[in-house]
């Protein structure tokens, strides 16, 4: 039996923020969030770090981003990044710009939470209306 390991998960920028419109994808990251927690604390005395990773978009073509930037990084160097964290934090973006972006919205909820509100819900509804351009087909229930 091996006394050490490393287990990474990967959660969203969505579990430790608002997510409007996405509810049931947040929901689940939370999940991801709290499940990696509980689980590094039962591993943790057999030398098994746990992390839980909470990025911001990465271009991707799941994304549909196409070019990397400061703020959307190629997966190379998202993941570059976030190699430099296991066993230094067990909770992290895993990249400067979106821990810059997710601690931005949590100082801005403190300060006014309904301005936050609106500005993450008109941001969440830019977003679905552009993925509506993309896939024109109505979906019907």
């Amino acid at each position: 039996e091996r006394k050490k390991g490393v287990v990474i998960n990967v959660s969203s920028t969505a579990a430790d923020i608002p997510s409007p419109l996405l509810s049931v994808y947040g929901a689940s990251k939370i999940f991801v969030s709290k499940f990696t927690r509980d689980l590094g604390s039962e591993y943790k005395k057999r030398g098994v770090i746990v992390q839980c990773l909470v990025p911001g978009f990465v271009a991707t073509k799941m994304s549909k981003i196409k070019r990397a930037t400061w703020m959307a990084p190629s997966p190379s160097a998202y993941v570059s990044s976030a190699l430099k964290t296991v066993g230094i934090e067990s909770h992290t973006t895993g990249y400067f710009p979106h821990t810059l972006h997710l601690n931005f919205i949590k100082l801005l909820e403190n300060i006014s939470p309904k301005f936050a509100e609106w500005m993450i819900v008109r941001t969440m509804l830019n977003l679905r209306k552009r993925a509506l351009k993309r896939y024109p087909q109505t979906i019907t229930s």
